[in-house]
């Protein structure tokens, strides 16, 4: 409609909610009176379920790249090896939904020490003590350096969206983690 400005994709669910709850809607019953629809009964709710399901691909954070105060990658045991230096970018993919990916400094002899004990990593994220998130088995790739006393860059990209953790979450999995360290690999 010319002159009313879009609605953000995130707004879309609570939209058709309200226009489903003030509109007068009514639907058929057996006797073929009518009645007022329930939100509970209108098409909407399908709309929406389905939208809920392609939320699952989205990302709430703008597009843009983010300094990351702490990262480590981290096992189903809580093992854990620290990513430096790390950096995330949120950016638009070809068919314009928000996507992950960033990089940081390792140590690759102590990732492959972690993918020899787990075939999925996950990544930890820190981003200021207020933004903390989980992503799920990332795409990792890194260069095929294993001395140890070398760090390489280290590509990650989301798979999976990211998991928003409470601080309480974040700190639990903390206090879990066990660093994966030369003397210990």
């Amino acid at each position: 409609m010319p002159g009313v400005p879009p609605i953000h994709p995130v707004l879309w669910p609570l939209f058709l909610i309200l226009w489903a709850s003030e509109a007068n809607l009514s639907d058929e019953i057996n006797d073929g009176a009518t009645r007022p629809m329930s939100i509970r009964r209108i098409p909407a709710l399908e709309i929406i379920k389905k939208r809920e399901q392609q939320m699952a691909h989205w990302i709430f954070i703008e597009e843009g790249a983010y300094r990351v105060e702490a990262a480590f990658f981290l096992t189903p045991g809580y093992t854990a090896v620290t990513l430096e230096d790390a950096l995330m970018e949120v950016y638009l993919d070809a068919k314009g939904e928000r996507r992950v990916r960033g990089q940081g400094i390792a140590m690759n002899l102590l990732i492959v020490e972690l993918l020899e004990e787990h075939d999925d990593i996950d990544l930890l994220l820190d981003l200021n003590g207020e933004f903390r998130y989980l992503l799920k088995t990332p795409s990792i790739m890194a260069g095929k350096i294993f001395s140890p006393d070398v760090k390489s860059t280290v590509h990650f990209v989301a798979k999976e969206p990211l998991q928003k953790l409470t601080n309480d979450e974040y700190l639990d999995i903390q206090s879990r983690m066990v660093m994966v360290d030369l003397q210990a690999g």
